[in-house]
């Protein structure tokens, strides 16, 4: 089956122009300047025509799975609405975030986490996603269970990309003790001498064990071919770890000097999408998005937790605060995240491609999602 797609504003991996795209058994046919004129094309009505974006990180699926603190939904019917969020956002391949080893706030992901991945699986296989998902698995080193829940899922083919994490306080994102204590001592209702012990025991874990834990991660994702990134990297040293254990990924620096460091030892650097439409992070002393992108230190942009923030992202980038041409900034949520997951498949407009398109009209420098395909289906 031929679609044609005609008056668009295509948006390639290079340039920008008016143009013609032919869609064919899935794939991108080829790419032509000026309207055509065969019967039956579909008109974009000028509206920019970008590749599908490529979402290496958000958090959104978990929320639709876990609504509210100790309420469960449905994992195959909140993936299904998930899956609705992502492609209405401009997101046709989406890798779901999920941990290998909770949080103190969160101790059921260390039970839903397999559940989840087996439900994405399921709703995978049988045909009722729009768009494709893959989950990126997310390690943290500092959970005692973190190990025994990586074994139990390393090998499900829904994996395919993977972080570690350390989330000990006096490092990484949290140099700051007290901001770190008065922060969890509110969010889990400690005292001082329960705050004072779960530190010590997070400590303990990560300086004690978590060496030895991310060598193995590392090892396991190398030799099954899954692609890793590190996580909060504040230090040269981080950034050298990173890179000598052949991370290709360098996920939301925390300094300047770690972010281009990472680059000029072939890391790409991401961060995130709702830090750059709201001009900050909600963790206080993280690096702003938009100054890395004002660098031009920026490789890859993620939604995180608001799937929309990523095109939206993309967009803003475009403006006169940040100067990038339209091809420089999609690339950053689709050909550079494709590259860094080993999809060499997608990612960008061209003859031979998967046929993951979106039509975008820009309306005040807010992109309006109007129609997505994916591989070559209209999907929304």
């Amino acid at each position: 089956m031929e679609t044609v797609l005609t008056n668009a504003r295509v948006v390639t991996a290079n340039e920008e122009f008016d143009g013609t795209v032919v869609l064919k058994d899935g794939i991108i046919g080829s790419v032509e300047r000026g309207q055509s004129q065969v019967s039956g094309a579909e008109d974009l009505n000028g509206n920019y025509l970008i590749p599908g974006l490529v979402d290496l990180h958000t958090d959104a699926l978990e929320k639709q799975m876990m609504p509210r603190p100790n309420v469960s939904w449905n994992p195959i019917a909140a993936t299904i609405a998930h899956d609705a969020l992502t492609t209405t956002s401009a997101i046709t391949t989406v890798f779901e975030s999920l941990a290998a080893g909770a949080s103190v706030a969160h101790p059921e992901r260390n039970e839903t986490l397999k559940p989840m991945i087996d439900g994405l699986h399921e709703t995978q296989n049988k045909g009722l996603l729009r768009g494709e998902h893959h989950v990126h698995l997310r390690c943290e080193i500092t959970n005692p269970m973190v190990m025994d829940l990586f074994r139990d899922v390393i090998d499900h083919p829904s994996i395919r990309f993977m972080s570690v994490n350390d989330h000990a306080p006096g490092h990484r994102q949290y140099p700051d003790m007290d901001y770190y204590r008065n922060k969890h001592m509110k969010n889990y209702g400690f005292n001082d001498k329960e705050m004072d012990t779960f530190v010590a025991e997070v400590q303990e874990q990560s300086k004690e064990f978590g060496p030895k834990r991310r060598a193995e991660l590392v090892e396991a994702a190398h030799l099954r071919g899954i692609p890793a990134a590190s996580h909060d990297d504040r230090t040269a040293e981080e950034v050298e770890l990173a890179a000598s254990e052949g991370m290709v990924v360098a996920e939301f620096p925390i300094t300047f000097e770690a972010a281009d460091l990472a680059r000029k030892r072939g890391l790409k650097v991401l961060a995130g999408g709702p830090n750059l439409c709201r001009g900050g992070s909600h963790h206080p002393g993280n690096l702003l998005t938009g100054d890395i992108a004002k660098r031009r230190s920026l490789d890859i942009l993620v939604s995180d937790y608001v799937p929309i923030s990523l095109v939206q992202g993309l967009f803003k980038l475009v403006s006169a605060e940040f100067g990038f041409s339209m091809p420089e900034a999609i690339a950053i949520g689709s050909r550079n995240p494709a590259i860094a997951a080993g999809l060499s498949d997608r990612g960008e407009i061209a003859s031979g491609k998967r046929a993951d398109l979106v039509q975008v009209q820009n309306v005040d420098g807010i992109p309006a999602v109007r129609r997505v395909w994916a591989k070559g289906e209209r999907v929304a």
